[in-house]
């Protein structure tokens, strides 16, 4: 690839070359960059155009699927002639009529544990647009692996996030956290549904995709802060964004202090989960093992308002954040999962079990808060003095 932009490009980029911070050597470093996207469905449509537009210069499409009528509310590459035609083969050339100075390279196959590691070698950064958690943590095992930066996005419904996984930095010393710091394990599939089951509002892949597209521009420029270390949030209804801190979790099997995983391997949204219910306990029981001074501790699911109103104390860990973050449990004791009615509380635990936690070590209270109070106990029966200890 020539090291000079050509006259046409400095036509083409003018506008973008006129920022200060990007200029002939932020445009020269975009076209020298080689960058693959992993899905090209709602996230990758956005990602795959703006990247094209912004210049760089090798960008590569991995997909596997054909183009559907359900995907057109969201999908803004395709429309309804490209029914049945290859994604990766209609992006591709949407792409090259956008910009036809930059390179397409098209991967017509599903990602897989046999060739995710010679797929992502010959990029620099790895953008993943898939929906589905397996395919997630294959991409950032191997990126880890690998020494490759991760973009990572998701979406759900009216949801989306946005982070930098397995980032060097400027200095190269350390790599910021990765997937696994999230989510140590793929949850329960009951409790990871993809797009057709759960739905997702049209325009919010297109702003998610294009924060990751974003994201990869600011790597490969080096300018501003990459989400290296930060989870970005997306609420499309109150059009706010959030962004929280990720920490490295010393108990991640890929990157922890006692790492299990030594290789790249599929994985399944039911590995490391066994199909067995979430163990319930009676009010009176709790308040049995409490007397007994069994080591409790108490998790409270529900929302702030709720709380409010009437808590029987613990950890509060509403379940509208569990995807962001995580109680500090200590493991010796045994969690008392508890909500209003008894339904989100075994829900929290699955999402805790998915998260590392042993499920041994989790218990739902049967009937929430409602069952403890109607059996004649009060809000305070369970106050530990020490503070923490429910």
């Amino acid at each position: 690839m020539c090291d000079m932009l050509t006259v046409e490009e400095h036509s083409f980029y003018s506008r973008q070359i006129a920022v200060p911070q990007i200029g002939e050597t932020g445009q020269l470093a975009l076209k020298r960059a080689s960058v693959l996207v992993a899905g090209a469905g709602g996230l990758g449509c956005p990602i795959l155009l703006y990247l094209a537009a912004a210049g760089v210069g090798r960008i590569g499409i991995a997909d596997a699927d054909l183009v559907s009528l359900s995907n057109l509310h969201r999908q803004v590459i395709y429309g309804v002639a490209d029914c049945r035609e290859t994604k990766v083969r209609t992006a591709a050339a949407a792409m090259r009529a956008r910009n036809p100075f930059v390179e397409v390279v098209e991967h017509a196959v599903a990602i897989d544990d046999e060739n995710v590691s010679d797929m992502i070698s010959g990029y620099d950064i790895i953008v993943d647009g898939t929906d589905n958690f397996a395919t997630k943590f294959l991409l950032n095992d191997a990126c880890w692996f690998l020494s490759k930066p991760l973009v990572y996005g998701s979406i759900h419904r009216f949801e989306g996030q946005v982070a930098v996984f397995n980032h060097a930095g400027a200095d190269a010393t350390e790599r910021g956290p990765n997937y696994r710091d999230l989510f140590p394990s793929p949850p329960p599939a009951a409790l990871a549904p993809d797009c057709s089951t759960a739905g997702v509002l049209g325009v919010l892949p297109g702003i998610v995709g294009c924060l990751q597209a974003n994201e990869v521009i600011k790597l490969i420029t080096g300018i501003g802060e990459p989400l290296s270390g930060t989870l970005l949030l997306v609420d499309a209804l109150s059009g706010s964004t959030k962004s929280m801190r990720l920490k490295k979790n010393p108990n991640n099997p890929l990157s922890g202090t006692s790492p299990s995983i030594r290789n790249v391997r599929s994985v399944t949204t039911s590995s490391n989960v066994p199909d067995m219910p979430i163990r319930s306990i009676s009010a009176n029981t709790l308040i049995e093992w409490h007397a007994q001074g069994r080591p409790l501790v108490l998790v409270d699911v529900r929302e702030p308002d709720e709380r409010k109103r009437v808590s029987l104390g613990g950890v509060h860990w509403p379940l509208s954040e569990s995807d962001i973050d995580v109680p500090e449990i200590d493991a010796t004791r045994i969690a008392v999962m508890y909500c209003q009615s008894g339904a989100r509380s075994k829900r929290a635990a699955e999402k805790l079990i998915a998260r590392g936690y042993a499920r041994e070590h989790l218990v739902s209270l049967d009937g929430g808060v409602t069952a403890f109070l109607d059996a004649g106990y009060r809000p305070d029966a369970l106050d530990d003095p020490m503070g923490g200890g429910q």
